[in-house]
C-alpha cells in the first residue's frame, strides 16, 4: 500500500480542482489467455479538498465557492498490460505511485513499450450530502452522476 498525495483534475483533464490524499495499492494479475496482465489500482480512504474558485468536475460550467470543502472518495481503476514488456514482480513502488511510475517500474524495467489500455475506472466522491460518481465502464463509454456541491 502506498500513501499518495496529489492533484485531481477536472475539466478537461487540465484544471486543478482538489487536492486528494488516499491510500493507493495495485493488484496485478496475468491474464487467461496469457496476452499479458490486468491491473487494477485501488485509492481507499481517499479524502479531497477543493480549491476556492475551481470548476465542479463534471460539472464545468459550475465553480466551487470562497471556502474550501473537504469529502472522501475512493476508486478502481483496471488496464490492460500487453506487447513488448518484461514484468518485474520485485520491483519497488514508485514514490509517486502513478500509474505511469507504476507501470514503468514494474513492466518497463528496462525501457520497455508496453501497449496499456484502459479497461473501466470508477471513483465516487461524497460531500456535505452530495455524490459523484465519475466513471468509464467499459472505458470509454462515460458515466457520470450526481454532483460534489458547496456546503
Amino acid at each position: 500500500m502506498h500513501l499518495t498525495n496529489r492533484d485531481d483534475t477536472g475539466c478537461g483533464g487540465t484544471e486543478v480542482w482538489a487536492h486528494d490524499n488516499e491510500d493507493r495499492l495495485y493488484v496485478v494479475a496475468a491474464t487467461q489467455d496469457g496476452s499479458g496482465y490486468t491491473v487494477t489500482r485501488y485509492d481507499v480512504h481517499g479524502n479531497f479538498t477543493t480549491i476556492p474558485g475551481a470548476h465542479h468536475p463534471g460539472q464545468c460550467g459550475e465553480q466551487f465557492d470562497s471556502d474550501p470543502e473537504t469529502g472522501d472518495f475512493n476508486g478502481v481503476w483496471t488496464r490492460s498490460i500487453t506487447g513488448d514488456f518484461d514484468f518485474n514482480p520485485d520491483a519497488t513502488m514508485p514514490a509517486s505511485g502513478s500509474w505511469d511510475d507504476f507501470i514503468a517500474s514494474f513492466f518497463a524495467p528496462n525501457g520497455e513499450s508496453p501497449t496499456v489500455t484502459d479497461k473501466s475506472y470508477e471513483f465516487d466522491y461524497y460531500v456535505c450530502g452530495y455524490h459523484w460518481r465519475d466513471a468509464a465502464y467499459p472505458y470509454p463509454n462515460i458515466v457520470d452522476s450526481g454532483f460534489i456541491g458547496d456546503c
